[in-house]
């Protein structure tokens, strides 16, 4: 419903749970535009009802079935590595709800022995005693408006009944059979292979030009994770193409595969845990995703299709055009929004790629540009890298490679991405927004400026981080009792131009912002005049070695530190010599970072402060 142009909501959804620890609720909600409650609450109301009049389809739930199984068997799969958060939570309820707790591979026994003698008859009785009309409340939350006040009492009771009395027909489940792609591609051979030993890591050059870099983990995850990615992006559009450049990727995204659009495209996926994204970013475009082990062939035939046969939706178009104008006027009226948005327009100078998104800016979004746009930016995969990190089988996933990956279209085309030219302010920058009531204010101080690309300065802006966030968080929080917290953060990128970046970041009163910047400004100079203490240093060393012990077992810490270092052009053999770099930090080179990238000369201020109440008149009260 809500991929339909003219949707009376957003989104909706509906659930069951816990209200409070002894009282269930079933609750269905919706997000509207403005003005639009009613009209909402009856497709909402409308869709209760069908349920209960004709229930669900016998396909629906095999469909949920299908999912409900597969989430039990890859908790059991996975149960040797799951979360300590994740233990933690299910006995806290097994004490305060009486939640049984006979471990996952008890209730996948359960789920196996009595998942398949569930029918659709017992499940649309269970749906008919959740959606009975007693005990109901109704909450309407709506922003506070001139001129537009809420539904009355009255007019939302109106809707139920106007329900009640309404003829709905039965919902028809509209599926789609047929594998996902019709014909299967003649495959690609592998031209070159290379290894890297101390990695672990195989290299395919294929026979179109692209590369594939294989690296099984020692985890006991069941996930093979997927980055393909090639350079150009929408930098290489024209700027006045931006705004239906930005969207391609989820526009078209939204159209479905192959002979399949998105709805019965997700039907289809059912009980897979196959699932592909594209991307077209300021730099690359490409594609994310993620499957187990079970459903490798289907995730290179999505990545296959993704590329090749991408669909349009006209529907889904016009749609998400409303999602975006709703979603602009809610965050004209957001202080922290409007904040994040003079803030990005001091820090690029008011490029026009950088603009905050404006009703008139969505309307330059054109659904043929934008097709356009994504066929071009896919239309040539022979530059594509692909990594693939996990439970990685080089010789399982050799046939899946050769066939949807090395049969994908190459034209010999020759490019990279382009710098459009957009540059941080120098000098003194102050951002101040006064928006909101709430009686507090954000604080961003922002450090930026060229810097020489290495993983030496990108380590040691990062332990300069850590190390001041730490003294800030005691000079601010527990010594002068003004903030709740700090957040300090720095990087180095090489690309479009080589830069630096370091933000510090917090909250406190608003009468108390210009001493807290002094604060932290006397803190940097000191460092800069005399490096940090010894124990200091110890903490941010023990913190490193523990962080990047657990970093090693983690898939997407390998597949986002292998796609950094090879777009980087570093060597990723260097990864494992991160204890190297953590030999390094001592007080004198952090203070050498600190008087190289934190110039007191040069940085932007951004201030967030709720509005100024207005004076009352003399007389007056």
């Amino acid at each position: 419903i809500s991929r339909r142009p003219d949707a009376p909501f957003l989104f909706a959804g509906s659930g069951a749970g816990l209200f409070v620890r002894s009282l269930e609720m079933t609750v269905q909600q919706a997000a509207v535009q403005d003005g639009k409650v009613e009209p909402g609450l009856a497709a909402l109301l409308t869709e209760a009802e069908r349920v209960r009049r004709h229930g669900f389809t016998a396909t629906e739930v095999e469909r949920v079935k299908k999912d409900w199984l597969l989430t039990y068997e890859k908790a059991f799969a996975e149960r040797r590595v799951m979360q300590s958060a994740t233990l933690a939570a299910e006995y806290s309820r097994g004490f305060l709800e009486a939640e049984p707790l006979p471990g996952i591979p008890a209730e996948l026994v359960m789920v196996r022995r009595f998942l398949p003698e569930i029918g659709v008859e017992e499940v649309n009785r269970l749906a008919e005693q959740w959606l009975a009309d007693g005990n109901r409340v109704l909450l309407v939350q709506a922003p506070d408006k001139a001129g537009e006040a809420p539904p009355t009492k009255d007019a939302l009771l109106a809707v139920f009944q106007q329900v009640r009395q309404s003829e709905i027909a039965a919902y028809v489940d509209r599926v789609q059979a047929g594998p996902l792609v019709a014909q299967v591609p003649a495959p690609g051979k592998i031209v070159k292979e290379t290894k890297i030993p101390e990695l672990n890591l195989t290299e395919w050059k294929l026979s179109n030009g692209i590369r594939v870099l294989l690296k099984p983990t020692s985890g006991q995850r069941d996930e093979i994770l997927l980055s393909g990615y090639s350079p150009g992006g929408h930098s290489l559009v024209p700027d006045e193409d931006f705004p239906s450049a930005l969207f391609a990727s989820t526009l078209i995204g939204e159209g479905g595969l192959g002979s399949f659009d998105k709805v019965t495209l997700e039907k289809a996926l059912a009980g897979s845990t196959a699932r592909v994204e594209p991307f077209i970013s300021q730099l690359e475009e490409g594609v994310q995703g993620t499957a187990s082990t079970a459903d490798a062939e289907t995730l290179f035939q999505l990545v296959y299709l993704t590329l090749t046969q991408p669909r349009r939706d006209p529907d889904s178009f016009r749609s998400l055009q409303g999602l975006l104008r709703s979603a602009v006027q809610n965050r004209l009226a957001d202080p922290q929004a409007v904040f994040a948005d003079r803030m990005k327009e001091a820090m690029t100078q008011h490029h026009p790629r950088w603009q905050p998104i404006t009703p008139a800016w969505i309307e330059k979004i054109d659904l043929d540009k934008a097709e356009q746009i994504y066929r071009d930016r896919f239309a040539d995969t022979g530059d594509f890298t692909f990594l693939l990190v996990g439970k990685v089988e080089p010789v399982k996933l050799k046939p899946f490679i050769l066939t949807w990956l090395g049969s994908l279209p190459s034209t010999g085309r020759r490019e990279t991405w382009r710098d459009v030219g957009m540059r941080p302010p120098s000098g003194v920058v102050e951002v101040r927004v006064e928006k909101g009531i709430e009686p507090k204010s954000q604080v961003e101080i922002i450090f930026t400026g060229p810097a020489e690309l290495s993983r030496e300065n990108r380590h040691d802006l990062g332990a300069l981080a850590t190390v001041l966030e730490t003294r800030l968080r005691e000079v601010l929080r527990e010594d002068m009792g003004a903030v709740y917290g700090v957040g300090v953060n720095g990087d180095i990128k090489g690309r479009p131009w080589p830069s630096y970046d370091f933000s510090i970041s917090f909250g406190c009163a608003p009468e108390k912002v210009d001493g807290l910047v002094q604060a932290v400004f006397a803190e940097i100079a000191t460092l800069q005049e005399n490096g940090v203490a010894e124990p200091y240093l110890q903490q941010v060393r023990e913190a490193e070695r523990r962080t990047r012990e657990l970093s090693l077992t983690d898939n997407q810490f390998w597949l986002s530190a292998l796609e950094v270092y090879d777009t980087d052009q570093l060597d990723p053999r260097d990864i494992l010599r991160y204890d190297e770099l953590i030999a390094t930090i001592s007080s004198d080179r952090l203070r050498d970072t600190a008087r190289r990238y934190l110039d007191a000369k040069s940085y932007t201020l951004g201030v967030l402060s709720p509005e100024k109440k207005p004076e009352a008149a003399a007389g007056g009260q």
